[in-house]
């Protein structure tokens, strides 16, 4: 039969030495974990803020130009190349205005008073530009440090001479 001493239990556990380095290392790996999440989940949030921007932008771009093609008179740029005035297909007057606050607004005159809706936000710049053919439309959208341009152009089928 064995007989257990003193120093036989003390080789069976861990001393308070080893239960130490092993918490400091394992709260260190926690750690560095939750920094870890913490970094991927505000890199999600940001991304989804500009994928958000950048889809705005480009619906607006889809439905001014559509409504360009579509109007029943030629647009009106304004002089600053920021505001859009048009009579749609529909006869409805509408309004295009980019802000300084970095947005794209649309004012419609179907009910009285004239209802105004933001469109896009985080819109660096939007300009409007008239050929005398077609309209041309570039918007900026900006979140943080990235940015994208995107373009579109349109010509109101009313205006185009066929032969």
């Amino acid at each position: 039969m064995k007989t257990i001493t003193h120093q036989n239990l003390r080789r069976r556990g861990m001393t308070l030495i080893d239960t130490m380095i092993s918490l400091a290392i394992s709260s260190s790996l926690l750690v560095a974990v939750g920094a870890a999440f913490n970094s991927a989940s505000k890199a999600i949030q940001y991304n989804d803020q500009f994928t958000q921007a950048v889809q705005s932008a480009r619906i607006s771009i889809n439905q001014i130009m559509t409504e360009v093609r579509r109007s029943s008179q030629y647009p009106i740029v304004s002089a600053d190349n920021k505001t859009i005035d048009m009579m749609t297909y529909g006869l409805e007057h509408r309004i295009y205005v980019y802000l300084p606050n970095n947005t794209l607004t649309i004012t419609r005159e179907n009910v009285n008073p004239w209802i105004t809706n933001t469109i896009a936000s985080n819109v660096a710049d939007c300009k409007f530009y008239d050929d005398g053919k077609s309209i041309t439309m570039n918007v900026t959208v900006r979140v943080g440090g990235n940015q994208m341009v995107l373009c579109g152009s349109a010509t109101p089928r009313r205006s185009v001479a066929y032969q």
